[in-house]
């Protein structure tokens, strides 16, 4: 394994859906039967849980492989590869972006690594793929891409 990285929702996130359920669990639970507020409290604790576990952006690159979630980019395929931090990672996902560019981010991924395609047959130039360690990702792309 060259580079391993989960990227989980942030701990605000968390607050903010639990929270979120526990106010409308009070509601509910002062107009139905006990048993059938708690069900509902239940059911939507574990919708909270499994929705923003599975919103976990998983990257890794290994065996010469790039994997992105369910999303695998071979490194012969590999161009040009350049992290991006700040206002240039704004300006390449904000409102002039290329939208043919195949995207793995989350809104709280403030870094992007651009990864140019070496492949005419692909209809996407490149990918962005949000991180919070760019510079060490980019650099395991670039080794993949050179065949390390």
């Amino acid at each position: 394994m060259t580079y391993e990285e989960r990227v989980p929702a942030p701990a605000l996130w968390w607050v903010i859906g639990l929270g979120m359920v526990a106010s409308i669990s009070i509601a509910v639970l002062a107009y139905v039967d006990l048993w059938v507020g708690l069900l509902f409290s239940l059911f939507a604790v574990a919708a909270v849980v499994v929705g923003l576990l599975s919103y976990t952006l998983r990257i890794t690159v290994a065996d010469g492989v790039l994997t992105v979630g369910r999303n695998r980019l071979e490194g012969e395929y590999v161009g040009e590869v350049a992290a991006l931090r700040g206002p240039d990672a704004d300006r390449i996902l904000g409102p002039g972006a290329d939208q043919r560019n195949f995207l793995a981010t989350r809104p709280y991924l403030r870094d992007v690594v651009r990864i140019d395609l070496a492949d005419p047959a692909d209809p996407h130039p490149s990918w962005l793929v949000g991180t919070r360690r760019p510079d060490e990702l980019a650099a395991a792309v670039r080794r993949m891409g050179e065949g390390d």
